[in-house]
């Protein structure tokens, strides 16, 4: 058995990687090269089975983790999950490394102008793709109620949403310009954190992942390479090789 299982949210299709949330701590683990195993489950899973294992009275949300080789420990919540596989495997990788409160900063960036908007314009599509008639119905009411609108409002202004991503990537591609990856020369918690809103639109919106993600910034490419140096980051239980 692998020394880490992490659970992880499903959908329609088996082993389809497309949760943000989760999505930041699958790289991470895969930075650290920490051997992992992925337990999938359905929105009602993860209220039925997440909180008899975190028993702390929490939300039932996504990612968690246990960690076998120490105690079978377990840890919810993708910054505090970076935080325990620095502390837990200090020789690997580091994820979040000096000046901590800039990385917290830029996860912060990332969702509200980056993963907000392409929640927006996923968010029928991941309605589409609940496996039941149930849990669709669950999920629009749910998120419904959240938001305080229609599930169809979300993407009304599409252009605009999509203004809002372009214009906070050029900020990004100003930094991968100069760098292989956000923090310098090897991946961190910061590219796990921008690599969410990337593979959920990639999976969700493929149409528009390309024009909208990849090509944000004309006349550059640098966003571009970053994203295929990070395609390997974001596998399913085999951490890769090598980060470059």
């Amino acid at each position: 058995m692998a020394p880490i299982v992490f659970y992880d949210l499903t959908l329609d299709t088996p082993n389809e990687i497309w949760s943000p949330n989760t999505v930041r701590t699958r790289v991470c683990l895969n930075i650290k090269k920490l051997a992992f195993e992925t337990v999938w489950l359905d929105f009602f899973g993860v209220h039925s089975t997440i909180p008899e294992l975190t028993k702390t009275g929490k939300a039932p949300t996504v990612p968690v983790i246990i960690d076998k080789e120490h105690d079978d420990k377990v840890v919810q919540d993708s910054w505090d999950i970076a935080l325990y596989l620095d502390k837990a495997f200090p020789d690997a990788p580091k994820l979040i490394r000096e000046h901590e409160p800039l990385f917290l900063f830029f996860n912060r960036f990332c969702m509200g102008n980056l993963l907000l908007p392409v929640f927006s314009m996923s968010v029928l599509k991941i309605h589409g793709k609940v496996a039941t008639e149930d849990m669709q119905n669950w999920f629009r009411e749910d998120r419904e109620k959240n938001y305080k609108r229609k599930l169809e409002d979300f993407n009304k202004d599409e252009a605009g949403l999509i203004s809002t991503i372009k214009e906070s990537l050029k900020y990004v591609d100003m930094v991968l310009k100069k760098n292989p990856y956000i923090a310098g020369n090897q991946p961190s918690f910061a590219d796990a954190t921008l690599a969410a809103p990337f593979v959920m639109l990639h999976t969700l919106r493929p149409d528009m992942f390309e024009s909208v993600m990849l090509d944000a910034v004309p006349k550059s490419d640098a966003i571009r390479k970053w994203w295929t140096r990070m395609l390997p980051l974001t596998n399913l239980d085999t951490a890769p090789e090598s980060h470059l």
